[in-house]
C-alpha cells in the first residue's frame, strides 16, 4: 500500500514495486506550498471513478492506480479493494490537479500531514 509522509517541505506518495508497475510512474512529490486541501473520502473508489484517459490499472470499485485525464482535471488516484475510503488531497499548480489516496486510517494520516505542514511552515 502507498505511503503519505512530509519530509523537508515535500508531499511524498511512496508507491510499492507493484504500485509502480500499475500505474507506470514512480513516486510522486509536492512542494506543501502547492497543496490546496486534505479532505477524508469516504467513498474513495467513487472518486477515482473519473470519466476520461487512463495510464495505468483500473477496475471500478475494485482498484485503481493509475494517471486520470479528463477534460477537466488530472488526478493521480492509488486505491485498492481493501481501501474503501482515503484522502483526497486538491494541489494548487503542480501536474497532477488531485491525489485519491485509498487508506486504512485516512483520519490519522491527514492530522500527520497537517502537522507536518504545519511544522514546515513554522519554520
Amino acid at each position: 500500500m502507498a505511503d503519505l509522509y512530509i519530509d523537508n517541505d515535500v508531499l511524498w506518495l511512496k508507491l510499492t514495486a507493484a504500485e509502480k508497475a500499475e500505474s507506470l510512474r514512480s513516486d510522486i512529490s509536492v512542494p506543501t506550498s502547492q497543496i490546496d486541501t486534505i479532505e477524508v473520502d469516504g467513498n474513495i473508489h467513487k472518486s477515482a471513478d473519473l470519466i476520461g484517459i487512463k495510464v495505468g490499472t483500473r477496475f471500478p470499485g475494485i482498484i485503481a492506480v493509475a494517471s486520470i485525464t479528463s477534460p477537466s482535471q488530472r488526478v493521480f488516484a492509488v486505491v485498492h479493494h481493501n481501501t474503501p475510503r482515503g484522502l483526497k488531497i486538491k494541489l494548487k499548480s503542480h501536474n497532477f490537479d488531485e491525489l485519491l489516496v485509498g487508506l486504512e486510517n485516512p483520519e490519522e494520516v491527514k492530522t500527520e500531514l497537517e502537522a507536518g505542514i504545519s511544522g514546515a511552515s513554522a519554520t
